[in-house]
């Protein structure tokens, strides 16, 4: 995921619709989570919030599954790793319907190691001293 993935999101092609100030919510998101936001962020929530319901009205929220707990970016644009920055959470802005698989971790394989008729001269270090060792 990309930091341009609103530009991809089928509302904001579709509609048109772009939220400024939702910069401002990723980083409060980030530093303190959705579940403990400070009171002066609550509004910019219930702001966004709000920009959701005007196209969402309430019937079609009843049906929504699971029920909704009034933070609409929290499920929908949720945070993940980056995949161009290492160590980095971002916000992710498609906005998805659903949420995202958990992705597979690739498990790392075992490279064997050369027997010593593979490697005429093999080096290893023990304690700061280098020691060679011949197949000859």
């Amino acid at each position: 995921m990309d930091h341009a993935s609103l530009n991809t999101s089928r509302l904001f092609i579709e509609l048109g619709c772009a939220i400024v100030g939702l910069a401002v919510l990723a980083r409060a998101a980030n530093r303190w989570g959705f579940s403990t936001i400070p009171l002066y962020f609550l509004a910019g929530l219930d702001r966004y919030n709000q920009a959701c319901v005007r196209c969402h009205p309430a019937t079609t929220l009843a049906a929504h599954a699971p029920a909704p707990s009034g933070n609409c970016v929290g499920c929908h644009m949720p945070k993940r790793r980056a995949e161009d920055v290492v160590q980095s959470v971002i916000t992710d802005h498609l906005i998805q319907r659903r949420p995202p698989r958990p992705r597979r971790r690739r498990r790392k394989v075992a490279q064997p190691r050369p027997h010593q008729s593979d490697a005429p001269h093999v080096a290893t270090f023990r304690r700061g001293r280098a020691r060679f060792i011949s197949s000859c």
